[in-house]
């Protein structure tokens, strides 16, 4: 009887232990599929949030913007406090910026909210450079290695890596969202998928 009670002992031990050992992988794990937490838990308006501790950086990250899209900052705030918290939790952003498209124009781009180091790039025209290519394709620009594009307008040596996401509302491009990363290589589908979620989130906003 002793015997059987250790062994019960023994195994809700070890279930424990893998418990806590998944739990702590999945907190800090920002590369966990996004499209798997899509199944489990719903993001829409409104939609319940259970067991935060086990949900992956990304969706934790997606609860705080659609907090601070609905707060009462402005406009700029608003996209100023998405910036400063993706920096701030996602280790291969260096560079998080807001670039809206010039209504006067509409073929231009204008630098918005952003963290970062300044860049002298505060206007660019669509077609040029990674920002301008993705506002002209109207499509999310994925670039593993900067120093390998011709068609790219650099804003610091460390820059390895970017990734452009446009952002559009009633169907029209009124934005973009540019992300610089200091290493090569380090955007994923994952995040494609996150950043593309946000930036419908934000769509009112620019």
């Amino acid at each position: 009887m002793i015997s059987v009670e250790r062994n019960r002992e023994k195994v809700s031990l070890l279930k424990f232990s893998a418990r806590a050992k998944m739990q702590k992988e999945i907190k800090v794990n920002a590369y966990v599929s996004y499209k798997d937490v899509l199944r489990r838990v719903s993001l829409k308006e409104g939609g319940c949030m259970k067991k935060k501790r086990e949900l992956p950086i990304f969706l934790l990250l997606i609860e705080k913007i659609r907090e601070i899209v609905n707060s009462k900052l402005d406009k700029d705030g608003k996209l100023k406090g998405v910036c400063k918290l993706l920096r701030d939790n996602v280790s291969h952003y260096d560079w998080v910026g807001f670039y809206r498209v010039d209504k006067t124009r509409g073929n231009e781009l204008i630098l918005g909210p952003f963290e970062g180091k300044p860049t002298e790039h505060v206007r660019i025209p669509f077609g040029r450079g990674i920002c301008g290519q993705a506002a002209e394709l109207r499509k999310t620009f994925i670039v593993h290695d900067v120093s390998k594009e011709t068609n790219y307008l650099s804003c610091s040596a460390k820059v390895k890596s970017e990734i452009v996401v446009p952002v559009f509302k009633n169907g029209e491009i009124v934005g973009e969202l540019d992300i610089d990363s200091h290493t090569l290589s380090p955007f994923t589908d994952e995040d494609r998928e996150f950043l593309e979620k946000i930036c419908e989130m934000v769509s009112k906003l620019l």
